[in-house]
C-alpha cells in the first residue's frame, strides 16, 4: 500500500506505510535541519551520546535490559545528509503487538523509551554525562582514523576538501577529525537546543497499526515542536559559469594509487530535471554497463574499478578509480574523454536503454522492501519529488537520449586529485 503523509503540527509530519506482510514493524523519528558545516560534527556526536541513556534508564546497560524485556526490541540512530539538509534519526524495530500474548502494548512502551532518549536525556547544569561524552568522542575519533586508513575513502574526502568551493559540499556527516577533537560539552548542549528548536520532524511508521494508534505513541514529539520552522530550499545553484579547475596531488604508502576527478553542473537548478541528472549519472558511471567501467577498466585496462558518485544534492560528481602506479594521468585523461564524448552526443541507444532498464528494475523492486520504501519515500518527499517509485519511473522513462546529451554539454571539469603510491611499494591493483 502507498505511504500516506499527514501534517500533525507546525513542524511534525507523520508518514505511515501500512504493511501487514511481516511480523515486525518499524518507527523512526527524522529531525531535519539546515545543513550547517559548523554544526555537523556536534550533531553527529550528540546522536551517539543521546542513545547512551535517559533519566529513567541512565546507562546503556539499563537501556539494553529494557529492550530485552520488550521481546528483544532494537533502537537505532543515524545521521545523514539529504540535499541542503542535515538529518538526525532515532528509531525502533520490534515484533508487532498482534503477535504478542497478553494485553501489553510493547510498541507503546518502546516508543516511550525511544522518545525519552531524545526528550528526557541525562542532562543537568553541567551538560550531558561526562563518561558518555568522552567515550563517544573517543570512539568517533577512532572511526575517523579508520576511515582515513582506507586510501579510497581518504582520496575521496580530500577531493571534496580541495576541489569543491562551496562549504556545504565539503561537509561530511561526521565532520573532520580536527572539528571532532575541538568539540566541548557546551557545543553538544548547543547542538541539542538546535535539534529541539530548529528542526522539522518526520515520523515514519511501517507496520499494521492504524493512524490513531500511531498518533497516540507520538505525544512527546508533538508537545516539543510547536514553533514554526522554515527550512531552506532543498536545491540551490552552486557554481558560476566560469570554473578554474585544480589539480592536487599527494603521496601515500600504498599498493596502488587512487585518482578522483570532479565534474560540476553550473547553475543546474531549474534548467535540468532530477530525472535527467539521474539518467546522466547512470549512463556515465554507476554500473558495470556504464561508460567509465567499460572504457577505463574493460577497454583500457587502467584500473580495477571506476565508478561515479555525487555530493548531495548532486550538482557535483566524483569519478573515482584505484590504479597502478604510473597510470594516474592516463586514467584521468580517459575519464575526462568519456565525459567529452557525451558532450558530443556519443551515447549509444544500447547505453541509453540499458541505463533505463536498470533504473526500472530498481524502482519496481522498491515496494517489496519496507526499508527501501522508507529510504526512497523520504528522499523523494524532502526533494519535492514523486514518492511513488512507479510514478517516478514514469518520469525517468520520459527522459530522452537527447535530454541527457543536452545536460552533458553543461558539465564542467572541476579538477582532479591524485593519491599517488610512493616508489618502492608493491605495484599491484587489488
Amino acid at each position: 500500500m502507498p505511504v500516506t503523509v499527514k501534517r500533525l503540527g507546525p513542524n511534525v509530519y507523520l508518514h505511515r506505510h501500512p504493511e501487514t506482510r511481516y511480523k515486525s514493524a518499524s518507527i523512526s523519528f527524522h529531525y531535519v535541519l539546515p545543513l550547517d558545516p559548523k554544526r555537523a560534527s556536534a550533531l553527529n556526536l550528540l546522536a551517539k551520546v543521546l542513545k547512551n541513556g535517559c533519566r529513567r534508564y541512565p546507562t546503556m546497560q539499563h537501556v539494553a535490559a529494557r529492550l530485552e524485556a520488550l521481546f528483544g526490541a532494537d533502537i537505532f540512530h543515524a545521521t545523514q545528509q539529504r540535499y541542503t539538509y542535515y538529518e538526525v534519526v532515532f528509531g525502533a524495530d520490534c515484533l508487532e503487538d498482534r503477535y504478542i500474548i497478553g494485553n501489553t502494548s510493547v510498541w507503546r512502551e518502546l516508543t516511550d523509551l525511544c522518545q525519552a532518549l531524545i526528550y528526557d536525556p541525562c542532562l543537568d547544569e553541567n551538560g550531558f554525562s561526562q563518561d558518555a561524552f568522552r567515550r563517544e568522542k573517543r570512539n568517533l575519533l577512532l572511526d575517523l582514523d579508520a576511515q582515513i586508513e582506507s586510501k579510497e575513502n581518504y582520496a575521496l574526502l580530500r577531493a571534496r576538501e580541495t576541489l569543491v568551493d562551496n562549504p556545504l559540499f565539503r561537509t561530511t556527516v561526521t565532520g573532520t577529525r580536527e572539528e571532532v577533537e575541538s568539540l566541548t560539552m557546551q557545543d553538544l548542549v548547543d547542538a541539542y537546543r538546535h535539534l529541539l528548536n530548529d528542526s522539522v520532524v518526520h515520523i515514519y511508521y511501517s507496520g499494521s497499526a492504524d493512524e490513531e494508534t500511531v498518533l497516540s505513541w507520538c505525544n512527546p514529539v508533538l508537545s516539543h515542536h510547536q514553533t514554526p520552522v522554515t527550512l531552506p530550499d532543498p536545491y540551490y545553484n552552486v557554481y558560476p559559469e566560469q570554473i578554474t579547475p585544480r589539480e592536487v596531488e599527494e603521496t601515500a604508502d600504498a599498493e596502488q594509487s587512487h585518482v578522483v576527478v570532479a565534474f560540476v553542473i553550473p547553475e543546474w537548478t531549474g534548467k535540468y530535471t532530477i530525472a535527467e541528472r539521474q539518467l546522466f549519472k547512470s549512463i556515465l558511471g554507476t554500473s558495470a554497463n556504464a561508460k567509465l567501467f567499460k572504457s577505463v577498466r574493460e577497454k583500457s585496462g587502467l584500473c580495477y574499478s571506476c565508478s561515479l558518485s555525487s555530493s548531495s544534492p548532486a550538482a557535483v560528481y566524483f569519478a573515482e578509480a584505484g590504479v597502478q602506479r604510473g597510470n594516474e594521468e592516463r586514467t584521468i585523461a580517459e575519464i575526462r574523454e568519456q565525459v567529452r564524448l557525451m558532450h558530443l552526443g556519443e551515447i549509444s541507444n544500447w547505453e541509453y536503454r540499458t541505463a533505463l532498464s536498470g533504473m526500472k528494475s530498481t524502482m519496481y523492486a522498491i515496494p517489496s522492501s519496507p526499508r527501501q520504501t522508507k529510504s526512497f519515500h523520504l528522499q523523494q518527499y524532502l526533494g519535492d519529488l514523486p514518492t511513488d517509485p512507479i510514478a517516478w519511473w514514469g518520469e525517468l522513462a520520459h527522459v530522452s537520449r537527447e535530454d541527457v546529451v543536452r545536460l552533458s554539454r553543461e558539465v564542467r571539469y572541476a579538477g582532479s586529485f591524485i593519491l599517488r603510491a610512493r616508489e618502492g611499494k608493491p605495484n599491484e591493483t587489488v
